[in-house]
């Protein structure tokens, strides 16, 4: 158990680009999602939520981050999933080399029960 303190996960989303007149859009654009089931260690669920939550600000700062969502599994503590959206991959690449993300990254591979996979999924076209 978490103890006492509600969970609190906020959705941030924002658009950095602007937008696509519409007989300028591309007929199929890509925003890639990335998505990371993560499984902490027993007793490092709090810090597990923390880590995430902490990485909310600087990536949603980024500027090609549209969404960052940290996801709590409400019958297993130990279970989170981040789904992320950027403006492209190269936006998600470069995330990938930023201090906070090295930083998290570090900080999970000390309380994960298992190394995290990367799952990237694009737009179905319409």
């Amino acid at each position: 158990m978490l103890g006492s303190r509600a969970p609190r996960m906020e959705f941030v989303r924002r658009r950095t680009t602007p937008p696509i007149a519409p007989d300028q859009e591309p007929s199929h654009v890509e925003h890639p999602h990335d998505h990371r089931p993560l499984h902490a260690k027993p007793g490092q669920e709090q810090r597990l939520r923390d880590a995430l939550e902490a990485m909310i600000a600087p990536s949603v700062a980024e500027e090609g981050c549209l969404g960052y969502q940290p996801y709590a599994d409400p019958n297993r503590a130990d279970r989170m999933v981040i789904v992320e959206e950027w403006v492209s991959a190269a936006a998600l690449d470069h995330h990938f080399s930023l201090p906070h993300f090295t930083h998290v990254a570090q900080v999970l591979g000390e309380i994960l029960a298992e190394p995290f996979t990367l799952r990237r999924l694009t737009d179905v076209p319409a």
